[in-house]
């Protein structure tokens, strides 16, 4: 048996979430694929080293939510590149969210008219990191929240096994609205949130913005300073959190004084150092000592 599991993140948390689903099913004797398809060039890889559809028996589409919905440059690459994929196999999505996910059965939805067995829907709600909603302070998760993406793994599998399948989320009646008036996430961005300030004197040129911007918004000139492009950038902020050098300001979100948060090893581990009894949220100052005793282990 052999899976394919497809996602799109904006700081490392759906990265985690689809890497848990990866290992539960290996451990169930399963052959996986992952793919991270958050930028554009991702993407395009994907197409290049997918093996045939008749290669999967399972398929599975995370993604973190903007604007209550899947990444919409990734919501239309399933669209328009996977109906052969899933046709017939079993299908599942998962998603994390900072607030709300009333749109994520657009997809789901889409899967079962393409002829998928809708096996479930998985949601983590996880890190609540999206700065204006954060302010000047980042969640720290507990011990206990990073086995929730373990359990809907181990329930993939038990439901894979009996083959029982169920219906797609229904679509939040806002979502509906707001979808029916053409309101996505690439609108969303343009409300303020996407105002961008790159500083030339801290950018280094690493490319780390360009490789996680899910709408190709962010490049380098050519003097490998990062520009953007306004029409495309949706205010996501994972070009924030991701600038090793604290180069990129946007609105509500200062890296001098707010955390950059990046779902990655580190953060596990800082998460097992501070053993908190429930999740917080820390200063910059309290999360840069967290860091520090990561560091120092």
């Amino acid at each position: 048996m052999r899976a394919l599991i497809l996602y799109a993140t904006f700081t490392g948390t759906c990265k985690y979430y689809a890497e848990c689903f990866k290992t539960t099913l290996e451990a169930a004797d399963y052959v996986v694929d992952i793919f991270n398809a958050t930028s554009p060039a991702n993407r395009e890889d994907i197409l290049k080293n997918l093996l045939p559809a008749s290669e999967y028996d399972v398929i599975g589409f995370g993604s973190a939510i903007a604007m209550n919905v899947f990444i919409t440059p990734f919501k239309d690459f399933i669209v328009e590149h996977f109906d052969e994929y899933i046709d017939g196999k079993f299908v599942f999505t998962f998603a994390t969210a900072t607030a709300t996910q009333s749109g994520v059965g657009i997809v789901g939805k889409h899967l079962v008219k393409k002829g998928g067995k809708f096996v479930g829907h998985f949601f983590w709600e996880s890190t609540a990191n999206y700065p204006p909603l954060g302010a000047k302070k980042t969640v720290v998760l507990t011990k206990t929240d990073l086995e929730v993406p373990r359990s809907h793994a181990s329930d993939l599998v038990n439901r894979l096994n009996s083959g029982e399948t169920v219906k797609p989320p229904a679509i939040g009646i806002g979502q509906k609205i707001s979808g029916g008036l053409g309101y996505n996430d690439k609108i969303g961005g343009k409300f303020g949130f996407s105002k961008v300030k790159i500083d030339p004197e801290r950018c280094i040129g690493c490319n780390k913005c360009v490789k996680v911007c899910p709408t190709g918004a962010m490049s380098l000139d050519s003097n490998k300073i990062a520009i953007r492009d306004r029409k495309l950038c949706q205010g996501c902020y994972a070009c924030y959190h991701v600038c090793p050098k604290a180069a990129i300001k946007m609105r509500a979100a200062n890296p001098d004084v707010a955390p950059q948060f990046q779902f990655n090893e580190t953060y596990v581990k800082m998460i097992e150092e501070a053993d908190l009894p429930k999740r917080h949220r820390v200063t910059k100052a309290e999360w840069d000592e967290l860091k520090a005793k990561v560091g120092r282990a």
